[in-house]
């Protein structure tokens, strides 16, 4: 067996600009839905939204159900429905189930938040 050995190290520096690396606010990336699943989300503060994702054909038929517990009177949680295309597809709130049909093919992403983004609750 024959190893490969590293490429030799250059003696020369290099001028240039520095690189630094600054810490932003906290992000999260979207938590995928799989059929027939159940997920449990927080909206911990009034602006914050969460994003869950499913993959999906157009054609396909899906039910979607959310539930809210306030953390503050008055939190009411709501979900807007986006296409991959980024088009919104419906918004709906807690207590009934949405059964859709589909219309595009790809990644489609369920927004969560409060109604009005003043509150904090349980999705």
């Amino acid at each position: 067996m024959t190893q490969a050995s590293p490429p030799p190290r250059s003696n020369r520096s290099f001028a240039g600009p520095s690189l630094r690396v600054e810490s932003l606010e906290g992000r999260e990336l979207p938590a995928n839905l799989i059929p027939g699943g159940i997920v449990a989300g927080s909206i911990n503060v009034a602006v914050e939204i969460d994003a869950w994702t499913f993959a999906a054909h157009a054609g396909d038929r899906i039910e979607l159900i959310s539930s809210s517990t306030p953390k503050q009177a008055g939190f009411k949680v709501y979900v807007d429905l986006y296409a991959p295309s980024g088009t919104r597809v419906t918004g709906f709130w807690p207590d009934g189930n949405v059964t859709l049909s589909l219309n595009e093919t790809g990644v489609h992403k369920a927004m969560i938040r409060d109604d009005n983004h003043p509150r904090a609750g349980r999705t």
